[in-house]
């Protein structure tokens, strides 16, 4: 498009107005307002008709001031009509621009959730056990290009980007595949304790260590508890043979002079009494 050029003179070429305007507010001020005699009243008409002349004559000539701008109005309103044309159309291509521009990166961030997809897949069955969500979340290969300048910059971005992640990768298989191995040396005895293998092998190898030892721990001492259960269960004899009166008045007697509770107190008194009335019934 050429060089838009606009020329315009709005200054007033020639006017007599202010001497005008001033004479006519000297005769206005001069006029006599308040009427009182038949002098007053026919002056008073000839200013009206004075007044109504000068009102004339302004708007004649402010209609005239009005036209000769016609161009000038006449041109700002087509600057202002074009003005809007233009601003509809950039407003209409942005538009267009910014869903292309979400659409390329989108896909973009999907090529490189696909390129990680293929890149977990190759991995050992242990890795895939593991949450490697991190690694194709879209939004983070979105977020990454996000700034970037054209196609070139965007692709730029997302290969360095999957660079860094398969170095990640390859770093975390290891510690799988070392964690499995260590996982794969826990004894027949104890691999029950450890089901949980997906949890175990994404743990650094410090902490894996430290669940191995506390688990095995555990249950060694839970394992010592029950069997002391049973040691003592087994040491209960089945069957009693039951005590003699005169014997078992010997340990009441006895145990109501170490007792201090009362209600033990009360209970071994009426047990005692129960034995002398069941000797007393057997010697009748």
């Amino acid at each position: 498009m050429n060089n838009l050029i606009i020329k315009l003179n709005g200054e007033i070429q020639s006017s007599n107005f202010h001497e005008w305007k001033n004479e006519l507010i000297g005769q206005i001020q001069s006029t006599n307002l308040e009427l009182e005699t038949d002098s007053d009243f026919a002056s008073a008409e000839l200013n009206v008709k004075t007044f109504k002349i000068a009102e004339k004559t302004l708007k004649q000539a402010k209609e005239s001031a009005i036209h000769q701008a016609y161009d000038i109005q006449e041109l700002f309103n087509a600057i202002d009509q074009v003005t809007e044309q233009a601003r509809q159309a950039r407003l209409t291509l942005e538009r267009q621009i910014k869903t292309r521009k979400s659409y390329v990166k989108e896909e973009i961030a999907l090529e490189g959730v696909n390129i990680m997809n293929i890149e977990i897949k190759q991995q050992s069955d242990d890795f895939n056990l593991t949450d490697n969500s991190r690694f194709t979340d879209k939004s983070i290969f979105l977020s990454k290009i996000t700034g970037t300048r054209g196609l070139a910059g965007a692709r730029k971005a997302l290969e360095l980007l999957c660079i860094q992640m398969k170095d990640e990768i390859s770093k975390k298989a290891l510690l799988v595949e070392f964690n499995a191995k260590t996982i794969d040396t826990i004894s027949l005895e104890h691999s029950s304790l450890f089901q949980d293998r997906a949890y175990l092998i994404s743990l650094l190898s410090y902490e894996l260590n430290k669940t191995i030892d506390d688990r095995i721990n555990t249950y060694i001492a839970n394992q010592k508890i029950i069997n002391q259960k049973h040691s003592i269960q087994n040491k209960i004899p089945t069957e009693l043979n039951p005590m003699g009166t005169h014997e078992a008045k010997k340990i009441i007697t006895t145990l109501l002079k170490n007792s201090n509770d009362e209600d033990i107190i009360r209970a071994l008194m009426t047990c005692l009494k129960l034995l002398e009335n069941a000797n007393s019934r057997s010697n009748v």
